[in-house]
């Protein structure tokens, strides 16, 4: 990842882009409930605010981890996790309402906070106090040296906080947010802040800010006050760097930058979802580092100047303003925090123009005509393609995940040809397209009673890899149970599978094939059984796209596979499907017109799991059980027997199939091919006569 960043920021400057450059220990706050704390000229705190609005633009100058000013972490006040406090978990998971008054008399308020244990009296957080508000305030306050009269709410700031008294200012907090919980009882975050309750103590983040703000031209958080002190400190910085021009007299690191510095830990930049990532970790305690004797920083010396190249190339992709240009959250594609980036090497553009990372990592919900991945892919091959050829440039791909929520690990790092990426997108649309004509029932966001019919939809490299982690029992593939995500699958999957054409894709793709048929079974069955009765399948809202996205990719695959609807759909295992699919609209007309009652499962249905073990098996005991149905469709009026008007009857249809079964050679067993080639007969729609006549000119 290193070398592609390093060559991005060069590919960034010669295209005269502009980058906003960050200190490396002036950093951004973690997604903590953030809470600010108002000053008064004495040091004392007069009230505090719910600091959400402000964490996207305060910063903290932070010189070790944990050790920062204006902004900086502590646990909650009050250690109160006792079996007496069982009241207190209800008001904080918001199970009962309260009135103003009720909270101290249902909780003995004045005893609960007098045996509360004060988790802020411990040698850690007193000492890391002190750090932040002296040590670390009186280094920054050296580093700046003379404030300009329009931020002298900041140089106010930094007088009030040196006149803080520990034990005042743990009081004081404590005070007002009694005061706060008694207004405001469905505030969590005070209760938050004041109380742990149950588990590991949570952080909260304290933004120290002047009481009076509105006395001054602008706050001592305003963004052209962080942005004043970013530009001194980085000043401070550059005058520390070697001159360019003297490299010839100095050692050089191995991107040929000056080596001063080299020593000093890589910087650390905080990403949207993911939190902070260092450029590299370098922890003696890795066993990795010390296979050849060097570890840590002599393992690969990077120089101050390289390093800050490589952190501002980070961070101009990760802007919040390119989410689904240049990168896109992929969380949720195995349930890990992971972010995926994806970018041309070259821009001919000053800024990204496509949806690069939406094209692989989209997981939109709300994409109501399907076409979303389409017009991503649209965007990407229009860009690309604007390219000139001279410019050698290649499509770069890397994500970048957090599996155990701290450390960060690059799970896929490749770099593509240009005119490969402009063909794999055709390739995936074709696959997508490799499937016979399936119409689904869903229901609409704005019309939620009315079912309107459905084509699948496209899926998006991230969400086939998000339908083949998804497991689904009986009870979900129902709406009764959500479904859960396994981990087998990766986004590096989904990537191979979209952009390499060798034996790599084959192997993802029988693996990813294997996967869908082990966690999705009984989804596609409740699917098949909907489509015949003509209903909706209801299933988990949050997953309910994967209906409209399983058939797509069984084609995908199929397709990946060397295996084209043209020779599938005359296969046996399709036949089977079709046969058993046909079976359960006969069963369904006949549980109306004679039983007057519909079976949870039709006879085609309860047969494909043995069908997709041993098709063999499955169609002997089919030919036992259908025969009363059978028997009663030949007596039956034929026209009950069809969909719609221009459509053959399902007998008719059921002679065809069986007469095209008899030319075929039925497998003992199925393999994970012949599967999918079953269930697409499974959900395949009934053909009109238009539809066969057509299909048979084009044959």
């Amino acid at each position: 990842m290193m070398n592609e960043l390093f060559e991005l920021q060069s590919s960034l400057e010669s295209e005269g882009i502009e980058q906003q450059e960050w200190h490396k220990n002036y950093k951004t706050l973690p997604k903590n409930k953030t809470l600010l704390v108002l000053l008064d000229d004495e040091g004392k705190v007069t009230d505090l605010e719910d600091g959400e609005t402000q964490q996207m633009t305060v910063r903290k100058w932070e010189t070790s981890n944990g050790h920062s000013f204006p902004a900086f972490n502590t646990p909650a006040l009050l250690d109160v996790r006792t079996e007496e406090t069982e009241k207190l978990k209800e008001i904080q998971e918001q199970k009962k309402k309260l009135q103003t008054g009720d909270l101290e008399s249902w909780l003995y308020w004045e005893d609960l906070i007098a045996n509360g244990k004060c988790l802020w009296e411990n040698s850690s957080t007193q000492n890391k106090l002190i750090k932040c508000l002296n040590e670390i305030r009186t280094d920054l306050q050296t580093r700046l040296q003379e404030i300009p009269h329009k931020f002298q709410a900041f140089q106010q700031l930094l007088i009030r906080a040196d006149k803080i008294n520990l034990l005042d200012f743990q009081l004081q907090i404590q005070s007002i947010l009694i005061q706060k919980i008694q207004k405001e009882p469905k505030r969590g975050i005070w209760f938050d802040t004041l109380f742990c309750v149950a588990g590991k103590p949570k952080n909260t983040g304290w933004i120290l800010e002047v009481a009076n703000r509105l006395a001054f031209d602008r706050p001592s958080s305003h963004n052209t006050t962080i942005d004043w002190i970013n530009q001194q400190l980085l000043r401070e910085f550059q005058h520390r760097v070697p001159n360019p021009g003297l490299l010839g007299q100095q050692e050089i690191d191995p991107f040929g930058g000056p080596k001063d510095g080299w020593k000093d830990k890589l910087p650390k930049v905080t990403l949207p979802f993911i939190g902070g990532v260092i450029l590299r970790a370098m922890t003696k305690d890795v066993p990795c580092q010390k296979r050849y004797g060097r570890i840590e920083s002599e393992g690969f010396p990077v120089g101050n100047q390289t390093s800050s190249r490589m952190k501002k190339a980070l961070e101009w992709l990760s802007n919040s303003e390119f989410e689904g240009k240049t990168w896109s959250n992929i969380s949720r594609v195995r349930g890990d925090s992971s972010l995926l980036f994806a970018y041309p090497s070259h821009f001919p553009q000053k800024e990204p123009d496509g949806s690069f990372a939406d094209y692989i990592g989209s997981m939109k919900q709300d994409d109501a005509d399907g076409t979303f991945f389409v017009t991503c892919a649209e965007s990407v091959i229009k860009a690309l393609k604007g390219i000139p050829d001279e410019a050698d440039a290649e499509f770069r791909v890397f994500v970048l995940t957090k599996p155990d929520g701290f450390r960060t690990k690059v799970q896929f790092d490749q770099g593509y040809r240009v005119q490969r990426v402009i063909q794999s997108a055709k390739d995936w649309r074709e696959g997508c397209k490799n499937i016979p004509e399936i119409i689904l029932l869903r229901f609409q966001k704005d019309q939620p009673k009315k079912p309107v019919r459905k084509h699948p939809y496209v899926p998006s490299p991230g969400e086939v890899i998000w339908c083949c982690n998804t497991i689904w029992t009986e009870s979900a593939s129902q709406g009764d149970s959500s479904p859960h995500l396994a981990k087998n699958a990766a986004m590096r999957d989904g990537l191979l599978l979209l952009l390499d054409d060798g034996h790599r894709s084959q192997e993802t793709t029988r693996f990813l094939l294997r996967q869908i048929l082990s966690h999705a079974l009984p989804l596609l069955l409740r699917i098949g059984h909907c489509m015949h009765e003509g209903i909706v399948c209801v299933t988990h809202k949050s997953y309910s796209k994967q209906i409209l996205l399983f058939p797509s990719i069984f084609g995908l695959l199929l397709y990946k596979l060397q295996l084209s609807k043209g020779d599938y759909m005359k296969s046996a295992p399709y036949l089977i499907g079709r046969l058993l699919s046909l079976s359960d609209q006969i069963h369904l007309q006949y549980a109306k017109q004679v039983r007057n009652d519909i079976p949870a499962k039709l006879m085609g249905n309860s047969l494909m799991q043995t069908a997709l073990e041993m098709p063999e098996k499955a169609l002997a005991t089919f030919w036992q059980r259908f025969s009363p149905y059978y028997a009663w469709a030949q007596k039956f009026e034929d026209s009950q027997l069809r969909k719609k008007k221009d459509e053959r009857s399902l007998l008719e249809q059921i002679g065809d199939v069986t007469y095209q079964l008899g030319e075929q050679e039925i497998p003992a067993r199925c393999n994970d091919t012949q599967k999918a080639q079953m269930m697409l007969g499974y959900l395949a729609t009934n053909p009109s006569k238009q539809q066969e006549a057509f299909t048979q000119e084009v044959k």
